[in-house]
């Protein structure tokens, strides 16, 4: 993960030149994401969305603070609770406060990480292309989803089968029911389908275990 930490590095230089204060927000960042209760919102989950921003970076207008939005929009993850976004959001408030980041470009990291909790589309493109990054593996083949969704049992382990299928059901029949999954054409032109398809799968396999309860 040592590109993490360059990017991590290249996002801060833009507003200072406090090394020491960059060393000590990453290794929180570090601490946070390795925390063993994290199975997939770790820093492999982090890493993919950093890389694929890497890829779209001449289209995102503050590259930056995107990154920065990236790193902090997972920092808070308690599966017991249902604000983890507003957490990570005033986690990360506190913890760049010494960082001389503008007003309006803090206001742009506040927008990119509470959009994460209900991915709805948004008038602003960089923020659709952050949501999409965030739903990747969603669109992946069906053996990298399942991986996914054994990761996510993992996380929530401290729900009882009948709690959890019931509340990931729920989840799933948003996600088929809100519109478009991806929110940019980039990605639903090639992620869209396969998403769907992963989804519903799921889902169905959801109600045969609910029914079997």
């Amino acid at each position: 993960m040592q590109d993490l930490k360059l990017i991590w590095e290249e996002a801060l230089g833009k507003y200072s030149n406090q090394k020491t204060l960059h060393t000590q927000l990453w290794s929180e960042i570090v601490e946070a994401y390795n925390s063993p209760s994290r199975y997939y919102h770790n820093l492999v989950h982090i890493h993919t969305m950093i890389t694929l921003a890497g890829k779209h970076k001449d289209s995102i207008e503050n590259i930056q603070a995107f990154y920065l939005a990236i790193f902090y929009h997972d920092i808070v993850y308690d599966a017991s609770r249902s604000d983890n976004e507003l957490q990570s959001w005033i986690y990360a408030e506190n913890h760049l406060k010494n960082i001389p980041i503008p007003p309006n470009e803090m206001t742009l990291i506040r927008i990119y990480i509470l959009a994460t909790k209900s991915h709805e589309l948004h008038d602003n493109k960089d923020v659709n292309l952050l949501l999409d990054l965030d739903l990747f593996t969603l669109g992946k083949s069906w053996n990298d989803y399942l991986n996914y969704t054994e990761e996510i049992r993992q996380e929530y382990s401290i729900y009882p089968d009948k709690l959890y299928y019931n509340g990931r059901f729920n989840v799933l029949t948003h996600f088929l029911n809100s519109g478009n999954i991806f929110k940019t054409k980039v990605f639903y032109d090639a992620f869209e389908t396969q998403a769907r398809l992963n989804l519903t799968t799921e889902r169905d396999y959801l109600q045969s275990k609910i029914n079997e309860l």
